[in-house]
């Protein structure tokens, strides 16, 4: 057998996913029932081992339950878990733990967000005996917590919430698959303590490597600012607090998110660059491979042990060891040694965006390059070749590799992100190169900014690339079709997908028509999209869907003809923190193949109403808004809605205001009766002068929707009578 690994690793990561999508065993019965039945399996085998017909079989079926048995041990909850003593209500708490993350900064930098493993709990003035991690959001502390500090803080205590939207995330489920059933909030008025440090070996390596992240952090902020400051802290430390939403929607865009999250193309950088280094010194080959493995190792540590810098470290390392030795290593094991490595400590992960991408990502290089290398016609490197045939080989290749992984990796991008980017296959040409200078000038920088006129230099330089590569990706993202916004595949529309791909890829090799062969495999995984949003029927009825938006208003109806109307966004339109526009209900309507709202209603112009409107305003394709336009001058509301107003004005929206008993019709089997403002007059407060509005369909269903109206305005509503009786 070619690689006997290959079968076994697999079978533990499928281990894996049957525990996380379909059961998982409970976690006490680890010991008494687990343990034994691995221990039996395993003896089976060994009886078996002369028997390779048998033997190998049992053994992929050791490995399938113990990758079962070791994701319900990581992720369920153990005896006196912390979270058995909480409800879904928070509740006030004093907890001591271990900080076992580093800390990172939210929002504006006013929270402190990591990991406690907790040892203690105070509730209701009872003490127990605690374990599990708890995700703590710290509020402003005078001194950042470090990898190590036993600490005891106080907050309101609770499990975490679930999914609460369509399309929306399931934070519970994210946590839990980190080992976290708990998290704690703290505020202004709640305390907190340092009462010492943890004593371990490997917590003071943690803490010394944190300890010099932290200084470099420190080193960039205090030389660079603004999008230079953000991409650099991303791209070195892979700390991305700094990077502006409107940014990161331009690495979205143009599909080069991997260039801001530090990954495997990071670590094959630093790798190159280092052992070019050493090389150019004379150090020998051998030195210079064990100081290569060590470097890039501590790079993947001290970025934040990310799981594709994770990945690319040991892969990196299994072949540097393998020249080392003299031997070439196999690539496909090296990945899923790796795989197996980082599931095994972490089983959670294997269901992690960030991990599928990167191994995605490096087996469409090995599987998908060799095909598009010869519809390219890429030829081997010959010797003493000129440097024009070196040049166009390299953008060739580039090209290559861009249009391979965009294909393998287009159904997941969709699930994750709704998104497809074409325009990635000629971004990364630009934008792999830039970093690749980003990335060397990042750390001559940290490495040198003890001298002021030379580090200088240097930060002007990173600025110069750094813009260069933003206005490149701007340019791309606004190139027509550099992006469609579409539904996810369903799980059998993407198993359809891989299947024909990999059916393409096996008949290329054995016929000269490849380039006929893979146009029309783009032909039909176009309109395998095509198809999957064309699925997505209107409802037969008035569908109203009503957003969780926290304190906030946002409600969505879906009418039989399929046209929409949204009524209010939510909160947003801030520099940081959370977007309902585009963090809540922007996902939904892509999942639904929806990139037109027909008529938007905003019902006034406080931020939970208005401010998630501005990003899906300017990013769908509306065809009329409507408003009661009462906003007084001078006001912090009237410059959000200015900003309302010159997004509409920009894209040459239709805008109507509305004013009571106004009837709004157009719409399939359905009126909109305009209940308030008043038309003549305003009651100078905009809570009471909200549009509110009754919709009334042919079967006599009816909703109103009330938005902030308080007394005045209710009582002036009340002449309508028996108009006003609804069935929501």
């Amino acid at each position: 057998m070619k690689r006997p690994l290959a079968g076994l690793i697999t079978c533990f990561l499928s281990g894996i996913a049957v525990a996380g999508t379909v059961f998982t065993f409970p976690a006490g019965r680890f010991g008494t029932l687990g343990i034994p039945a691995l221990v039996l399996v395993l003896l089976l085998a060994g009886t078996l081992l002369k028997s390779t017909r048998l033997f190998y079989p049992v053994l992929c079926f050791f490995f399938l339950l113990l990758g079962i048995f070791r994701y319900s041990a990581s992720v369920e909850p153990g005896q006196n878990d912390i979270s058995s003593f909480l409800t879904a209500f928070p509740q006030k708490a004093l907890v001591h733990g271990t900080v076992v993350s580093d800390p990172e900064t939210k929002d504006t930098g006013r929270h402190i967000v990591f990991l406690l493993k907790a040892e203690q709990l105070l509730l209701k003035d009872t003490e127990y005996a605690v374990t599990g991690s708890v995700r703590v959001d710290l509020y402003d502390p005078k001194e950042l917590p470090g990898i190590g500090d036993r600490m005891v803080i106080g907050g309101k205590l609770s499990i975490p919430r679930g999914k609460t939207n369509p399309a929306g995330f399931d934070y519970a489920k994210y946590l839990s698959r980190m080992g976290v059933h708990a998290v704690m909030l703290s505020s202004k008025s709640d305390d907190y303590m340092r009462t010492g440090i943890a004593k371990s070996p490997v917590i003071h390596l943690r803490r010394a490597i944190s300890s010099a992240r932290k200084k470099a952090d420190k080193v960039i902020s205090a030389h660079l600012s603004g999008r230079t400051k953000g991409i650099t802290r991303s791209v070195i430390l892979g700390l991305r607090g700094g990077v502006t939403d409107r940014l990161n929607d331009i690495f979205v865009k143009t599909g080069t998110m991997h260039i801001l999250a530090v990954s495997g193309l990071h670590i094959g950088v630093i790798g190159l660059v280092l052992l070019g280094f050493l090389r150019f010194l004379r150090v020998p080959r051998n030195v210079s491979y064990l100081i290569t493995i060590l470097g890039i190792c501590v790079f993947a540590v001290f970025a934040g042990c990310r799981p594709s810098s994770v990945r690319a470290a040991i892969m990196g390392s299994f072949i540097l060891a393998g020249l080392l030795l003299g031997r070439r290593a196999d690539i496909i094991n090296s990945l899923l040694l790796s795989a197996f490595f980082i599931t095994f400590f972490k089983p959670g992960q294997l269901f992690m965006p960030g991990f599928i991408l990167s191994y995605l990502a490096v087996l469409c290089i090995i599987y998908i390059t060799p095909v598009t290398d010869e519809i390219l016609g890429i030829t081997p490197k010959r010797f003493a070749e000129p440097v024009a045939s070196s040049v166009k080989r390299y953008l060739l290749k580039a090209l290559s590799v861009s249009i391979a992984v965009w294909i393998g990796m287009m159904p997941v991008i969709a699930s994750y992100f709704h998104i497809i980017t074409p325009s990635v296959v000629i971004a990364n040409l630009v934008a792999i190169p830039l970093l690749f200078v980003v990335i060397v000038l990042g750390s001559l920088f940290l490495m040198f900014s003890f001298l002021s006129p030379f580090a200088a230099f240097i930060a002007g330089g990173l600025n110069g690339v750094i813009t260069l590569l933003v206005k490149a990706l701007q340019v791309f993202s606004a190139l027509p079709a550099a992006f469609v916004r579409v539904p996810a595949l369903s799980l059998v529309m993407m198993c359809v997908f891989y299947a024909v791909l990999n059916g393409v890829i096996v008949a290329s090799r054995k016929t000269a028509r490849k380039k006929i062969l893979f146009g029309v495999f783009v032909l039909f995984a176009a309109n395998l999209f095509v198809w999957n949003e064309a699925v997505q029927l209107p409802p037969d009825s008035l569908k109203v869907t009503f957003f969780d938006t926290g304190k906030a208003d946002a409600s969505f109806m879906e009418f039989p003809d399929g046209s929409v109307m949204l009524i209010d966004g939510g909160e947003g339109g801030k520099p940081t923190g959370i977007d309902a526009g585009r963090d809540i209900i922007a996902p939904y309507l892509w999942q639904r193949g929806i990139r037109k709202i027909d008529s938007v209603l905003l019902t006034h112009a406080h931020g939970d109403h208005i401010g998630g409107l501005l990003y899906l305003v300017g990013n769908f394709n509306v065809g009329l808004v409507l408003d009661g336009g009462e906003v007084s001058e001078g006001t912090p509301e009237r410059a959000l809605y200015e900003k309302f107003l010159g997004i509409i004005k920009d894209k040459r929206i239709k805008h109507v205001k509305v004013k009571r008993g106004n009837i709004l019709k157009g719409f399939r089997d359905m009126d909109v009766f305009v209940l308030n403002p008043p038309e003549d007059y305003s009651y100078g407060d905009l809570n009471n002068d909200s549009v509110v509005v009754k919709a009334v369909t042919r079967e006599n269903s009816s909703i109103i929707f009330c938005a902030d109206a308080e007394s005045e305005a209710m009582e002036g509503m009340l002449r309508f009578g028996s108009l006003l009786k609804s069935d929501i």
